[in-house]
């Protein structure tokens, strides 16, 4: 577990309004050889979460049902497939019990501090993780997996000898539950590294690798939750509470006996490439190397279109697995007798034809996150970069130009492209234009997180409905009404949905869950 929970923003909301710095990363341990990844600012590291109560999920079923004729093709269906038709699937599904029921609308038992639950378990792995939580019985995406008080609430940022004195003031119950946290002995001797000997370093590093943010700038520690293992193909996500309490989610639905996987990263980080998302596990306090199953797969945020037929997406192999030292020379004869070159993209599954060079479609990867960069620098409110903005994600759109060009819909470049050049339309009235590319960035998330549930998505929603909802007001002032009623009638969809998607993650006294509701209130 990390000091932050999945706030799952690309970058700072639009509705900001504000400047969010971008700096650069350094160039080492990102991959590959290309240049530094350009850092995307969180909202989690401005805004607390605030959250209570999930949204009913039969709402978004309604609203499917009677606008997916209007709303076209956005992916709608399959988040409301997901979280919304618990009353009628139940008896296919495995979770349409009392219990279950329950815990879709939110309501599942609270378990007090260091308490057992009856809805999850802490199992032992079979391939050498060290434990995990099960779930008891199947919760659909949306539904609530478990909501635990802490065995301790610090102030972020205190000190060693402070922990200590809070860990005795504990309970003796409370304090031997918190010490069982220790990391495994596989990553307790990593961990160490520098912090030294003794109980106030221990202290230290266990509420280093399990607290959890919560707001008002404290970090809280749970002995369930803190045995959800990471996964970069999570299928649940950590919704903090004011009161110190952390409630696990489920993005998608989880079957009966089935590991709860949440993510240690932020959303946005989830976006990224797998080289980017192992280096901040490695730098982050958890030092481990990821090896889910989409962290040995090829890299699908890296797609790059087919320079043949313009379809694609071009794919780089899966990273080599770490090996031991016995098996490196039948490793190194492995390779040698492959008539696949070392590093070699796969060909295109459109037309077939064998990918450029590795070199040249990492060379291009650089070159287009650096003029990506250059457009981020003066920040979403310049005129320069908006303009550069626009331009770049038009030209990423059209795909022409001397070097191979990331997929819009299948590379994190064409996925931040869009969201700056949503923003410069945004702010320059271009409200269909705003909405397509948001349309794009809901495309890119689809493609790599997969039927999860994500707050990207919802936000992206929320983006069309208002580009929606001010391009019929537009229409309607000059006279056309049948044209205004029907981009009205879809920005409210659009609306409903994104509530019925960020209320389930986030509860309905998330800042982003009140902005929404405003926006159906006030249209």
């Amino acid at each position: 577990m990390g000091p932050s929970a999945d706030r799952g923003t690309l970058r700072a909301p639009w509705f900001c309004h504000r400047p969010v710095p971008i700096p650069r990363q350094p160039q080492s341990g990102t991959g590959g050889g290309r240049p530094g990844h350009v850092r995307l600012a969180r909202a989690s590291d401005t805004r607390p979460l605030q959250t209570r109560e999930g949204h009913p999920a039969a709402a978004a079923a309604v609203v499917a049902a009677a606008v997916a004729g209007a709303v076209g093709p956005s992916g709608c269906a399959r988040v409301v497939d997901g979280g919304a038709r618990q009353a009628t699937a139940g008896a296919r599904s495995g979770w349409g019990t009392p219990r279950a029921a329950l815990r879709a609308a939110g309501a599942a038992r609270e378990v007090e501090a260091g308490a057992d639950s009856d809805d999850v378990r802490v199992a032992q792995t079979d391939d050498g993780r060290g434990r995990c939580l099960v779930a008891r019985c199947g919760v659909p995406a949306g539904g609530t997996v478990v909501t635990e008080h802490p065995l301790m609430v610090c102030r972020r940022g205190a000190s060693s000898k402070a922990l200590a004195r809070q860990l005795q003031r504990l309970r003796p119950r409370h304090r031997r539950a918190f010490l069982d946290l220790a990391a495994e002995a596989w990553n307790r001797r990593a961990i160490a590294g520098s912090d030294g000997d003794g109980t106030e370093e221990q202290v230290a590093r266990i509420v280093r690798t399990n607290g959890v943010g919560i707001p008002e700038d404290r970090i809280s520690v749970c002995r369930l939750v803190s045995r959800a293992n990471h996964s970069c193909h999570p299928n649940a996500m950590l919704r903090p509470e004011l009161s110190g309490a952390v409630r696990i989610v489920a993005t998608r639905p989880i079957a009966e006996r089935e590991e709860v996987l949440v993510s240690y990263l932020s959303g946005e980080d989830l976006l990224r490439p797998t080289a980017f998302r192992r280096e901040r596990l490695r730098r982050g306090p958890w030092r481990f190397a990821c090896r889910c199953r989409r962290c040995e797969a090829p890299d699908r945020a890296r797609g790059m279109r087919c320079p043949a037929c313009g379809g694609g997406p071009l794919l780089p192999p899966p990273p080599p697995p770490p090996v031991p030292a016995a098996d490196v020379a039948a490793t190194a004869a492995a390779a040698a007798a492959s008539q696949v070159p070392p590093g070699a993209w796969a060909s295109c599954p459109s037309c077939g034809v064998p990918a450029p060079s590795a070199g040249e479609l990492e060379e291009a990867e650089g070159v287009w996150e650096y003029r990506l960069l250059k457009t981020q620098r003066e920040g979403p409110g310049a005129r320069g970069a908006s303009q550069a903005a626009v331009a770049l994600h038009a030209e990423l759109l059209s795909g022409r130009g001397p070097l191979p060009c990331p997929s819009p819909t299948c590379h994190w470049i064409g996925a931040e492209a869009a969201w700056t050049a949503m923003e410069a339309h945004l702010s320059s009235g271009r409200f269909l234009a705003a909405s397509s590319a948001a349309r794009q960035l809901a495309a890119f998330v689809q493609y790599v997180r997969g039927d999860a549930l994500t707050p990207i998505r919802a936000e992206a929603r929320a983006v069309r409905a208002t580009s929606a909802i001010k391009a019929g007001m537009r229409w309607e002032a000059a006279g056309h009404h049948s044209r205004a009623s029907r981009a009205k009638a879809v920005g409210r969809a659009h609306c409903e949905l994104a509530l019925a998607e960020a209320s389930q993650l986030l509860g309905n006294s998330h800042e982003m869950v009140r902005w929404i509701s405003s926006l159906r209130s006030r249209y």
